[in-house]
């Protein structure tokens, strides 16, 4: 694997973890520093080598009807995986980050679609990655008052029409 060529935030394999992290440049001659749930730590450059690609199942339905988006009826969401979607939940941190927000921005655009005045997003406490997500997500919408509920643990959004 030639390190000179990586850039900050490409993705290397970690043999010893056996996972993939980011590329945060030479500590020395023999070591790296690597970006792992958000925390930076140095390996030596005989631990590392081309990243591993996860592999993705596709639920494929091949019906006469298209398969219909999942309806979203309450106020709130839980986003937290063994509610949202016990199957992810032994899936890959990237994976389940991924499909937490595509819930998220689908039942906040089902929200907006149904002119819902509020709802609640429950994204827990944890490390804050999904947290910071959920936020940067609602920039992309007419937000009137995002309030803080639970500690911290989720938010209330109040939607300006």
């Amino acid at each position: 694997m030639d390190f000179k060529s990586l850039w900050i935030g490409d993705e290397v394999f970690v043999n010893s973890l056996g996972q993939n992290g980011e590329w945060n440049g030479f500590h020395s001659q023999t070591e790296a520093k690597i970006k792992i749930n958000h925390q930076l730590i140095v390996f030596p450059l005989h631990d590392l080598k081309e990243p591993q690609k996860e592999e993705v199942k596709l639920d494929l339905k091949f019906d006469d009807e298209p398969a219909k988006p999942k309806s979203f009826k309450e106020t709130t969401l839980d986003l937290h995986i063994d509610r949202l979607n016990p199957s992810f939940e032994y899936q890959a941190p990237q994976l389940i980050l991924r499909h937490q927000l595509s819930q998220c921005k689908e039942f906040i655009e089902q929200a907006i679609d149904q002119r819902k005045l509020k709802i609640l997003i429950i994204h827990g406490k944890g490390t804050g990655a999904l947290k910071m997500e959920v936020y940067e997500l609602l920039k992309n919408y007419k937000t009137q008052f995002l309030f803080e509920k639970n500690n911290g643990g989720a938010v209330e959004v109040w939607f300006s029409y």
